[in-house]
């Protein structure tokens, strides 16, 4: 869906306010996001995405990508290895530069050079790239995402998340009579109805 960000009603005072305090709570809400993907990433199975649960809506998923069961062997240097390889015996496993021979010398050889008969020890021109970690992801249903901006329990849940304690809901326009930022949507979409299923991830908390 496009969307088309109005700003035109604000003053240029309250354009630096709001590019400040935009800035401010993604920055706040990328901490948040960081924390709890790392205390979700013990809790989900690879494979097996979660609903995310807002006032009973479901609003997208997360998920928990596979991780690597073995890093990767590859040559950085084949003139480093390939001297090394040359004085250690493996003169077959190079070229006449000496250098090593990119097509012969593959991680599953490299891996049991490195990890059977040197014990761990790198080789000079080696390096070692660990597994890939498992990771957290999220997706949104875009339509949905509005009740998070209207709905009064999850606007408490971020409030609370966020440290907020006073908020003004005066509703009065800005300095100098000037209207607060609208986001409009280019292509509208009918309203969607109020949720019948009162369960949801604020329950338990108080929302």
């Amino acid at each position: 869906m496009d969307r088309v960000m109005d700003v035109s009603g604000l003053s240029d005072a309250q354009l630096r306010a709001a590019i400040g305090v935009a800035k401010a709570y993604k920055e706040r809400w990328d901490m948040v996001e960081r924390a709890c993907k790392a205390a979700q990433e013990d809790r989900l199975t690879a494979g097996q995405p979660e609903d995310i649960m807002v006032n009973g809506q479901r609003i997208g998923r997360v998920s928990l990508s596979r991780g690597g069961q073995h890093g990767r062997y590859s040559v950085s240097d084949t003139v480093a290895l390939g001297e090394w390889l040359q004085e250690h015996g493996h003169v077959d496993m190079t070229l006449t530069l000496p250098v090593a021979d990119p097509e012969l010398v593959t991680d599953g050889w490299l891996r049991v050079l490195v990890e059977t008969q040197l014990h761990g020890v790198l080789p000079p021109g080696v390096k070692y790239t660990p597994p890939r970690k498992t990771q957290v992801a999220a997706s949104l249903d875009e339509d949905a995402v509005d009740e998070l901006f209207t709905s009064h329990g999850a606007i408490g849940f971020a409030q609370h998340l966020l440290g907020i304690t006073d908020t003004d809901t005066s509703g009065e326009p800005g300095e100098e009579g000037r209207t607060p930022v609208q986001v409009v949507d280019a292509t509208p979409t009918p309203p969607t109805p109020p949720p019948t299923d009162p369960a949801d991830a604020f329950a338990s908390m108080g929302w």
